[in-house]
């Protein structure tokens, strides 16, 4: 940087912005039974203009927090992508060993082996492959480290898809979405969300600020004693637990500005959606126990009651899910038309993010992952019939309702009801 020019000026003013935009944003460690080493390994290709050396990058995490991460320019000129990737695989294993190491150190972990993700499936077959070739027999010595690694079981590389090579963000420039997306599983968040965690703690257990007195609990044995005795009195304590979680369920479509919601959203995606989903994710280890009992709350004794007994009234479109939401007739999209919603690109988008304003009225926005069939174009026309005279009201809020059919049951939203 002997002589900087405006486009440099540019460039660093760039990145004040960005640290002064994100200077609330820090790793969140949480206490975890998996301490499983996993890391990541990736490069570009000759993004350096000026030498046209690649960039080198990895990140480690123990479970799903990050440990160690890097961001280095290649000391030589590679001549292929694949030569690229494998240099950056190499120093990512040395890495790995080194880690491996100090967890042996400090830990009762036994030694295993310590899988490495990659998205470059020439890299692979090198690293196993102890034949040279002619497009490797160039490699430098040094990084064929790797091999002797793999083949004695302390490294087993593995191939990963391009979205999910949250290595991306050390090596290269990135779209906004791909960007926060792989910012969010990298495990940093704002320190509000933290501070809002650590509000909600307190008010949970303590019932207030640390100066007040902390609640007092009642006994597992006493909850189900007559309330003449003192007790809770509940006489169904499953419906108990259902009720409950239905009125978490519900909060979680409503109340956005409830101090818990920002985190949940932050964590688990955009709340509507999640809980109005069609189908009932499997959670992950990842995921809280309160958590995988809201999801399934209910469906163990009529599954998709929740879901069918909540409709949307639509206003500006930007809280309610396109294909998964019941809000234009008495199904959602994603039933009425699953072969459409197997092939959508964006099956989570909003009704906003689906349609441009014109003076002709609303356009809608369509994105397939394949070429639609014959049958699926006449799906798509169906869908957009019932979509004619479909209006967006910038000025109003979404809304959802709750409603009962006489097939429904209303019980499992009456936390009154499981008590004798």
């Amino acid at each position: 940087m002997e002589r900087p020019t405006e486009i440099h000026v540019a460039a660093v003013k760039r990145i004040l912005r960005y640290l002064k935009s994100t200077i609330s944003y820090g790793l969140w460690y949480e206490k975890g039974k998996n301490d499983e080493l996993t890391g990541w390994s990736d490069s570009d290709y000759a993004g350096d203009l000026d030498d046209r050396k690649s960039t080198s990058g990895y990140v480690f995490m123990i479970g799903s927090k990050v440990v160690s991460w890097s961001s280095k320019k290649q000391s030589i000129v590679t001549l292929s992508t694949t030569e690229a990737e494998f240099i950056a695989a190499a120093n990512c294993a040395c890495q790995a060993i080194w880690l491996g190491r100090v967890l042996d150190h400090i830990s009762s972990r036994k030694k295993e082996c310590i899988t490495l993700y990659c998205d470059n499936s020439s890299t692979i077959k090198l690293s196993k492959n102890p034949m040279m070739h002619g497009r490797s027999k160039h490699i430098d010595v040094r990084f064929h480290f790797l091999r002797d690694l793999t083949k004695d079981g302390k490294i087993q590389l593995l191939h990963c898809s391009s979205f999910e090579q949250i290595t991306d963000i050390m090596t290269k420039a990135l779209t906004l979405v791909s960007f926060c997306k792989f910012r969010d599983l990298l495990g940093l968040s704002p320190k509000c969300v933290i501070k809002n965690l650590v509000r909600i703690q307190r008010n949970f257990l303590w019932g207030g600020g640390i100066e007040d007195k902390k609640l007092c609990w009642v006994k597992w044995e006493h909850v189900c004693l007559p309330k003449e005795q003192g007790d809770l009195g509940v006489k169904n304590l499953e419906l108990f637990n259902v009720a409950l979680l239905s009125k978490w369920k519900w909060r979680g479509i409503v109340e956005k500005d409830a101090i818990w919601y920002d985190l949940l959203h932050y964590r688990y995606g955009f709340l509507p959606t999640v809980l109005l989903c069609k189908d009932i994710k499997s959670v992950g280890s990842k995921d809280s126990l309160w958590w995988r009992d809201v999801i399934s709350a209910g469906e163990s004794l009529k599954p998709g009651w929740f879901r069918s007994n909540i409709s949307c009234v639509v206003g500006n479109g930007t809280d309610v899910s396109f294909w998964n939401t019941k809000w234009c007739g008495n199904s959602s999209f994603a039933e009425l038309f699953p072969n459409l919603f197997k092939k959508e690109l964006w099956q989570n988008s909003v009704i906003a993010n689906k349609v441009i304003t014109s003076n002709e009225g609303l356009v809608w926005q369509w994105e397939w992952r394949d070429v639609l069939s014959q049958l699926e174009e006449q799906n798509l026309n169906e869908l957009k019939d019932m979509l004619i005279g479909i209006h967006l009201n910038p000025n109003n809020k979404d809304r959802s309702l709750q409603h009962f059919r006489p097939t429904a049951t209303p019980e499992f939203w009456d936390v009154k009801k499981p008590f004798s």
